[in-house]
Order: structure tokens, then sequence, then C-alpha cells
């Protein structure tokens, strides 16, 4: 009985802290639009006086999980799209930086928020797990506008490659991937990124994590797995990393 005296304490702080952990990183800190469009302007990674002067069609699409998608659609009066699928914590500003290398190229532009990024809602990110259904429903929308046999690809970067893979495995519509930093696998990605910011933690210690974050959002790191849906993936895929 002492015994058990004991560990409850200690279990329970072991509970909160693992909770704190996993919050933090599916509940991160979130640039503002006017943070990643300053950094894009002070970077110079697209004409601004160009881009300002082009109108769009903004829209919300509702996703199967009950919140709201911020999206637009610049409309390049052509027959062909591409949907650029921006990283973690940042928003649609910063696909702007690979905006001009398709519109000057024809391509209709389709930019969106992640949920719980930029103006969409969403109590929480899930590095891909959940992502990849909205990209789905992204396409839906796309498909409607367009019609059924629409040309379209799908850019993702960082977060949104691995979202762009993982849409990839259960969506076989897009003509073409272009994948840019995506991590392989979410467990073996945090493993690394917990023990450098928590260095004594021992490795093992990432299962504790990720069963807590099965029970607070659903899901498994090991859920979260591009690499292995690359064999799924029916239409070419271009791939790098920097």
């Amino acid at each position: 009985m002492i015994v058990l005296y004991i560990l409850l304490p200690v279990l329970v702080v072991l509970f909160v802290f693992n909770c704190i952990v996993v919050t933090k990183i599916m509940k991160p800190t979130i640039l503002s639009y006017e943070q990643c469009l300053k950094y894009e302007v002070d970077n110079n990674t697209f004409d601004k006086s160009v881009f300002d002067n082009l109108t769009f069609e903004k829209f919300f699409i509702e996703s199967q999980f009950g919140y709201k998608l911020n999206c637009r659609f610049y409309d390049n009066k052509s027959e062909k799209t591409i949907i650029i699928v921006h990283g973690y914590t940042v928003n649609l500003m910063t696909s702007l930086r690979y905006f001009e290398l398709y519109y000057n190229e024809g391509f209709n532009v389709l930019l969106y928020d992640h949920r719980h990024h930029g103006n969409s809602g969403g109590a929480n990110t899930s590095m891909g797990y959940y992502e990849k259904y909205d990209l789905s429903q992204i396409v839906n929308w796309l498909e409607k506008k367009m019609g059924q046999n629409c040309c379209f690809g799908v850019h993702g970067e960082s977060m949104g490659a691995a979202t762009t893979l993982l849409f990839g495995g259960i969506d076989d519509r897009a003509s073409f991937l272009i994948v840019d930093s995506s991590y392989s696998n979410l467990k073996t990605q945090l493993t690394e990124q917990v023990r450098m910011n928590i260095p004594f933690l021992p490795r093992w210690y990432i299962n504790i994590l990720s069963l807590c974050n099965k029970i607070l959002f659903g899901f498994f790191y090991n859920d979260v797995s591009p690499v292995n849906t690359v064999n799924l993936i029916k239409c070419p895929v271009f791939s790098w990393c920097d």
C-alpha cells in the first residue's frame, strides 16, 4: 500500500509531463500571415508587385472532421492546376515562393491552410494523419470546378510533403506529386527532435509519448509513415531534400 501511495503521484506527474510534451508538438505556436509574408518578401522569394495585382477566389471547404479549410484559387484560364501544400507552423503565404514557377508556366494555383494553421480551423495538427484526408477534400472541390478528368499536381514542402505522399497512398487522382523535404516516418522524426530538446529522455521513451498521443489525438506516431505509402502511389513522384 505504501508503494502504491508513492507510485501514484509519480505516475500522475509522468502522465502530465507526457501530455505537455505531446500537446506542444500537436498544438504548436503558429506563425501569422504577416510574419510569413514578411519572411518571403525579405528573402525575395517572389515578386510581390505581380502577386498584389492578381485576383483570386477565396473560399472555405468543410473538412470531414468538422472544421473549415481556408483556400485560395488563382485562375490562370488553364486546364492544369497545381495544389501547393505548406509546412509545419506556417501558412499558405509560404507557398508563394513556388507561385510564379507554376503560374508563369500556365498553371492555375490552389493554395490552402492546413488544419490548425492560418485561417483554417482544427484544434490541433496531426503532421499528415488527418491532413491527407483534407487534401482529398480539396481535390473534390477542384474536380467540381474543373471537371472530374481535370489535370492537377500536388507540390508539398516539409509537413506538406509528408501530407502529399500520404495523400498519394489513399488517392490516385493526381497526375504528379512533387515532394520537398518530407520526413519518412513521424516516430523517427520526433525521436530525434524530442531528444534534442529533452536530452535526458531515453530513445525508447518515444513509445510512451506515442501512446499518449493516441489517447489525446487519435493516432500513434507510426501511423504517419510516408515511406510506407510510396509503393501505393500510382503517379510520377519527384522528390528531393535540402
